[in-house]
């Protein structure tokens, strides 16, 4: 199974709806308005529209999957955008948006941080500077440049997110939470364990707050506890960490939408990669008594 990488990913331009459609309606959509086989000078009255329609044909490219080919398509309508329009412009910006998330999805880490280095380039010169949509995007690049091995540049990009955000009076926000997450896991390899352990912790608190108690991403948040626990061979704290993470389980709402589940398929994964195994057995059969057939969402 994989969790795609867009999660959480929020467009500022308003195309956020791929991301909770299904794909069918997608494939529907675009075969009524644009018929198989159709050229794309047929389907345009102007260069405007065959910007639209590429975005549309990636969309759905996204949500079924497809990621080379929506990558491709992505690349076309930035081209599209780059002749058409200036840098700055909505149409370019969610261009480098979408292309950004098609080549996350293939894990094409060096590449992706290009890309959203312009994006948030362009952001930083057309937001405030605490707009929500500027601090998400930096979030990412922050996450993008440690996956590509720039741990340093990464750490200074989530610093600098989590200052920004502290400035301006909002320091309980998903974006600080993920920048906070970036910058422990570059603590860890640098071998500093108690402050990833004190930024899982400050991760623990926002997501608290941002989604409740008993909620899937609270979950997660006391699992990278439990890794930190693990790092440091403490068995005690790892099983207490472990059983908070089961009782949050049993008080979750049923039944569990596909994305909770996705979500929770994930955290086993994650426990197993940390020598876990055991645990992730019981977390499994735990929730397969608690909702029949639960592992049937998870695509």
């Amino acid at each position: 199974m994989r969790i795609s990488q867009r999660t959480g990913y929020i467009i500022g331009g308003g195309l956020v709806l791929f991301a909770v459609l299904p794909s069918s309606w997608y494939v529907s959509f675009f075969h009524v308005f644009w018929p198989p086989g159709s050229t794309g000078a047929s389907r345009a009255d102007s260069e405007g529209d065959l910007w639209r329609q590429l975005i549309y044909q990636g969309a759905a490219d996204l949500k079924l999957d497809q990621y080379e080919e929506a990558e491709s398509t992505f690349r076309d309508a930035l081209e599209l955008a780059d002749r058409l329009y200036s840098k700055t412009h909505h149409r370019r910006l969610q261009s480098l948006q979408l292309l950004s998330m098609a080549l996350l999805d293939q894990d094409k880490s060096s590449e992706a941080v290009t890309v959203l280095d312009e994006e948030v380039d362009i952001k930083a010169a057309t937001l405030p500077e605490d707009d929500v949509s500027l601090l998400e995007s930096m979030g990412i690049l922050a996450s993008t440049l440690y996956q590509a091995g720039d741990a340093v540049r990464a750490a200074s990009t989530a610093q600098r997110l989590i200052g920004i955000a502290e400035a301006h009076g909002n320091p309980v926000c998903a974006p600080v939470s993920h920048a906070l997450m970036t910058l422990s896991k570059c603590d860890l390899d640098s071998g500093n364990i108690t402050a990833a352990g004190e930024h899982y912790r400050r991760v623990l608190d926002i997501e608290k707050q941002l989604y409740g108690e008993i909620s899937v991403p609270v979950v997660f948040a006391e699992f990278y506890l439990a890794g930190i626990a693990v790092s440091q061979r403490n068995n005690q704290e790892v099983n207490r960490q472990i059983e908070k993470c089961k009782n949050i389980i049993k008080s979750l709402p049923r039944p569990l939408d596909r994305e909770d589940v996705e979500l929770l398929s994930a955290f086993m994964l994650g426990l197993n990669t940390i020598g876990l195994a055991a645990h992730a057995a019981e977390i499994r059969q735990l929730l397969e008594s608690l909702d029949p057939g639960v592992f049937a969402k998870d695509g």
